[in-house]
């Protein structure tokens, strides 16, 4: 559950479903399928339901109308999205639940949260959380479902949220407590002063990510610069700039990627290349494509049609800190 953080479970379905889908319709963008996503106001009735659970009395369900189910089957069997069906048939309910599972799974990737198909009865629970998710059939028709989140589902979707923001908030006084305040057991050399370890304009987590870490002594007691034994700094094996050189360096530009994607091709491959040749990526099509910044993954996301050209809309960011640590 540690790694659902900030992300809206809804959305992540929608962009699953959307991925799943665009795949089966041979669609090059799931954008095509104009995703939309909105608060569903009341309780799905008379519709079919596709339930998950996510551990012990966690569920998650799935409600979708009539016409909506048999488009899915149709997506799912390869045939024309025309709807139409008076009732979902035994074949039916399977196709849709496979196309569901699927999405399944690419929510466990994005979200961390492995999910297991209960069956398809309503379920007993008032939802907690609704969201309505609406897709955009390319040759006409729509798509509309429901997300609906039981309240122990919902508890602990936010719980690590809230955890990881205490830990947050306990680290970084932790940061800003010079070694003078930390008791007579302190024996270093007094910190600076508070105004100059934390301007009045910046809050605890600015003061985390930019003030630079105290220096150790080595054996003659000489102060040794850049070992401040923060973990962020460790791992990026430097440690924060200063506040006001920081400041210089906020124009500089900086080239920004999108990788979709790697492999490994032995020179005789590279060499025998032809126009219309394809090569396959290490990477499905539900995968998130990763935004990098000076070799480093800062976020992943979704592509998206911006204009004409090509855009990422993000679902998951590092934190600022972990962003600077790569470049410095």
């Amino acid at each position: 559950m540690e790694k659902v953080d900030r992300v809206m479970y809804p959305e992540a379905w929608a962009q699953a479903l959307a991925a799943c889908l665009a795949a089966k319709l041979g669609l090059a963008q799931a954008a095509d399928l104009a995703p939309t996503l909105r608060a569903a106001e009341q309780e799905p009735a008379g519709w079919v339901f596709f339930r998950f659970a996510a551990g012990a009395e966690r569920e998650f369900a799935l409600a979708a109308d009539l016409p909506t189910c048999a488009r899915l089957a149709q997506i799912e069997a390869g045939q024309p999205a025309t709807g139409g069906a008076a009732e979902l048939s035994g074949e039916g309910r399977e196709a849709v639940a496979a196309l569901l599972e699927r999405a399944a799974a690419a929510v466990h990737k994005a979200t961390g949260l492995e999910l297991t198909p209960v069956g398809g009865e309503p379920p007993a629970w008032r939802a907690a959380e609704r969201a309505e998710i609406a897709f955009t059939l390319p040759g006409g028709g729509g798509l509309v479902l429901t997300s609906l989140v039981n309240a122990e589902l919902a508890a602990a979707l936010h719980q690590p949220m809230a955890t990881a923001e205490a830990e947050t908030t306990s680290k970084e006084h932790a940061t800003v407590e010079s070694p003078a305040e930390a008791g007579p057991a302190a024996t270093g050399p007094a910190g600076p002063p508070p105004e100059a370890a934390q301007p009045a304009n910046a809050g605890p987590a600015d003061a985390q990510m930019l003030v630079p870490a105290p220096a150790a002594a080595n054996a003659d007691g000489a102060a040794v610069p850049g070992d401040g034994g923060s973990e962020d700094a460790g791992e990026a094996g430097e440690s924060m700039p200063p506040l006001e050189k920081l400041g210089l360096l906020m124009d500089v530009p900086l080239d920004v990627t999108l990788r979709f994607g790697a492999r490994q091709m032995v020179l005789k491959e590279i060499l025998e290349l032809m126009p219309g040749g394809v090569i396959e990526l290490d990477r499905n099509v539900q995968d998130p494509v990763e935004l990098m910044v000076a070799g480093q993954v800062v976020a992943t996301g979704e592509v998206v049609i911006v204009d004409g050209n090509y855009g990422l809309r993000v679902d998951r960011i590092s934190s600022p800190r972990q962003r600077l640590s790569g470049l410095f």
